[in-house]
């Protein structure tokens, strides 16, 4: 059962105070070795029940493995989303199976620490496969930790925290575009134009203005006047692992190489292409390290 939020502490900190409590309450209860055992066993007994009846009977078997008591409470990545028992209950018949109507729930590695004869903490590895009302499926991997509680009916659950793995990103294989380019006539004049227009901070060089556009998104980018033909374009550098076999790939494709590569005194190297339709595209080496 998903329900995404953000922070941990005070529920963790809920969950380190319920279970003191619960300990104090029972701290005149023998709890001999044999007991222990029979706890750890039992509550093994509901988290594979658990398991079984949500895959097999959908979201709404939740409700018989939660503890009908008033201060029953979930949490979900540090939010506590269900107060009480009643919270639970109205969510889960009246929003969740309406909208995700099935789950395959698994375990992993599940621990289990009786704390008194009538009381242990729960803790697992869980992946979970959500079939929703359109039939599109959606996985799951986390963590939950909760407080199992000996009631009339058996075990059930007295609190529960599911911690929602982030998703790992897949590492980009493409090349980026990393900087720009604008050819001038007049360097002072053009740099001028769009430092005041857009807000840019350039950096005087030979030939050239280095412009920070001072914003944490795009690229950066400079501004040319190189003296000669072309005085007035604009184009982008694509930065790639190796600028020659990418001007050989851009040769066999119908392209055709312009300048480069040539060395730059930061260590990288530059080239320009010209693509099928007549653009004039760099090519910018990765830095050095």
């Amino acid at each position: 059962m998903r329900l995404r939020s953000i922070g941990n502490t005070f529920i963790l900190v809920i969950v380190f105070i319920s279970t003191v409590l619960f300990s104090c309450s029972n701290k005149n209860m023998s709890f001999s070795s044999k007991q222990h055992a029979l706890v750890k066993d039992s509550v093994q007994a509901m988290v594979g029940s658990i398991a079984k009846d949500v895959s097999d009977k959908g979201p709404s078997a939740w409700l018989d493995h939660f503890e009908n008591a008033s201060d029953f409470f979930m949490a979900s990545n540090g939010e506590l989303v269900f107060p009480n028992i009643d919270t639970a209950r109205n969510f889960i018949n009246n929003v969740l199976i309406k909208s995700m109507v099935r789950i395959k729930l698994q375990w992993n590695d599940v621990r289990i620490d009786p704390l008194t004869s009538t009381l242990a903490s729960v803790a697992a590895y869980y992946h979970e496969d959500a079939t929703d009302s359109t039939g599109k499926i959606t996985a799951y991997d986390g963590y939950f930790t909760g407080i199992a509680a000996q009631t009339s009916n058996g075990w059930k659950l007295h609190n529960a925290h599911w911690s929602i793995a982030t998703p790992k990103k897949e590492k980009a294989s493409g090349d980026p575009v990393v900087h720009f380019e604008i050819g001038c006539k007049d360097l002072a004049k053009t740099t001028a134009f769009y430092s005041n227009i857009f807000g840019w901070s350039p950096t005087g060089a030979e030939m050239a203005s280095y412009i920070n556009t001072n914003s944490s998104e795009g690229i950066q980018g400079h501004i040319t006047a190189l003296g000669h033909e072309p005085d007035h374009y604009v184009t982008v550098y694509i930065q790639v692992e190796n600028i020659k076999d990418c001007l050989q790939k851009i040769d066999k494709a119908g392209g055709k190489k312009l300048v480069g590569p040539i060395k730059l005194p930061t260590g990288q190297s530059f080239a320009w292409f010209r693509d099928l339709d007549g653009n004039v595209v760099g090519l910018l080496s990765k830095p050095t390290k």
